[in-house]
């Protein structure tokens, strides 16, 4: 697998796995004598580390770096040096209902036709992971930087855009970059931003973004034309960030539309001699090569389309319903968890009540619960067979609960994870639920759902004999429970 490496007299070659034991990388190129140590570095990883904020990935991982060599009594030698981040919070089972599925948006399917192979545990090779590496490397080229520049070079980054909503330039004050968790220069643009993306998180969905990187103090004349212009360079560097979809520099895509006047950066000269530019639109670079104004770089990172977004498979196969058992709590646990958080209004439903009952079932405890398990299953990579792992479940009570209704089973939840339900998994579990209903000569089955629920009132009124008996709950009773139960 070539390109993993980037730059030529500095050069830097990342390693690793999102959910691998480590990740890592080598730096050639530096200079000897450098004064380095892994806490310098360190200032930058905590400032990228994730879990900071909800909004951003919940994984949690200290990413401690850590210099394995190039580094003596701290100074660089002038051989490659080496960084290692231990990985701590690979939670790979978050991964398991993905194994079989191409995510739209991802590296998945390009992997698997490439390579024949590919780890869906967070992505593998190809998740945002490898991008603290990327950090560690950058924090290595800021002393070189400062090695031969001094201090007057400054790099900074910042949020403009989120979704549709930029920030106001008058409002622009880097000062305010690390006062919000959005690394936004617009104080009231975060707070706005805020409420923007609460709402889209509830959806289930998720936005795209602009970045923009500004460098200051660069010095005239950096960049090789033809083919290694400045920013060509950096086009390539930001291109090969994970979701960055398109670049700019400068006025950008902006210059398009204007005029030849007014995207000309004139200039005039200065009182002491020197070329003055009355603008930046070209961001920094002529021709390839650096004018000494700021360097200015966007990025926009596309959003992702998630698990919700899940349309295709890899040769997934047809969805078995099996009963849940004591070894099944912990994944039952995490669908449950799944289940709260995706509704308008939390259901009457508590983690340890419903575990509890479980467990408790066929003790003097009522009511208890017992439930139902929705599988799919695949190949995953190039080994033979086929593994399953649950994507919905069904609880329900096998008791005359509530007492003042007329003997039957009661469904108190039913869920299957957004991305399967185009594969009739709900339809499954209630076939299921019909045929145990009948089996135990009970002549009804009861549907409890909230109303603010919209997605299950909408599932059950399409079931065939289902009918409202009370503003929160449905029934199906007789012979419309029978042929619910051949429905599939």
């Amino acid at each position: 697998m070539a390109g993993n490496s980037f730059g030529e007299a500095f050069r830097f070659t990342t390693w690793g796995e999102s959910h691998g034991p480590e990740i890592g990388c080598v730096v050639d190129g530096v200079p000897p004598l450098i004064p380095l140590s892994a806490e310098e570095l360190q200032v930058w990883l905590d400032r990228r580390k994730p879990g900071q904020s909800r909004y951003t990935t919940q994984r949690k991982e200290p990413d401690r770096v850590q210099i394995v060599s190039g580094v003596f009594e701290g100074q660089t030698t002038g051989t490659p040096i080496a960084l290692v981040i231990e990985n701590k919070d690979q939670r790979s089972k978050d991964y398991g209902d993905i194994a079989d599925k191409f995510r739209p948006g991802h590296a998945d399917y390009t992997y698997w036709q490439k390579y024949g192979i590919r780890d869906p545990r967070g992505g593998g090779r190809s998740s945002a992971r490898e991008t603290a590496m990327r950090v560690a490397a950058g924090g290595v080229a800021r002393k070189v930087l400062s090695h031969i520049l001094g201090d007057k070079l400054t790099i900074r980054g910042c949020l403009v855009q989120m979704g549709p909503h930029a920030i106001e330039r008058d409002s622009f004050d880097w000062a305010e970059v690390d006062k919000n968790p959005f690394f936004s220069p617009d104080a009231k643009a975060a707070e706005s931003w805020a409420t923007y993306l609460d709402a889209v998180r509830k959806k289930g969905s998720s936005c795209g973004a602009v970045i923009e990187v500004v460098a200051s103090g660069v010095p005239a004349g950096l960049g090789e034309p033809v083919y290694d212009k400045l920013d060509a360079d950096l086009a390539k560097a930001m291109m090969s960030i994970n979701a960055v979809k398109a670049v700019e520099i400068g006025a950008g895509f902006e210059s398009a539309v204007l005029s030849g006047e007014e995207n000309a950066d004139e200039m005039r000269i200065g009182e002491d001699g020197a070329a003055r530019f009355l603008s930046n639109k070209a961001g920094g670079v002529l021709g390839g090569l650096s004018t000494g104004q700021d360097l200015v770089v966007r990025a926009t990172a596309a959003s992702s389309a998630g698990s919700r977004a899940m349309t295709g498979g890899a040769k997934s196969t047809a969805a078995v319903v099996r009963p849940i058992g004591p070894e099944d709590y912990e994944r039952l646990a995490e669908l449950l968890l799944e289940c709260l958080q995706d509704r308008p209004d939390p259901p009457e439903v508590f983690l340890p009540d419903v575990l509890g009952a479980l467990k408790d079932y066929g003790s003097a405890a009522s009511p208890s619960f017992e439930g139902l398990f929705a599988e799919v299953g695949g190949p995953h990579g190039r080994r033979k067979g086929v593994e399953r792992h649950p994507v919905g479940f069904a609880l329900y009570s096998p008791v005359f609960w509530p007492a003042d209704l007329a003997p039957g089973l009661f469904v108190k939840e039913l869920y299957v994870q957004p991305a399967y339900r185009s594969q009739k998994l709900g339809q499954a579990l209630m076939a299921a639920l019909a045929r145990i209903a009948a089996q135990r000569r009970w002549k009804r089955l009861f549907l409890g759902v909230e109303t603010s629920n919209e997605q299950a009132v909408t599932f059950y009124e399409r079931l065939p004999g289902v009918k409202r008996v009370a503003g929160e709950l449905f029934a199906v009773q007789g012979d419309d429970l029978l042929d619910l139960a051949d429905m599939l």
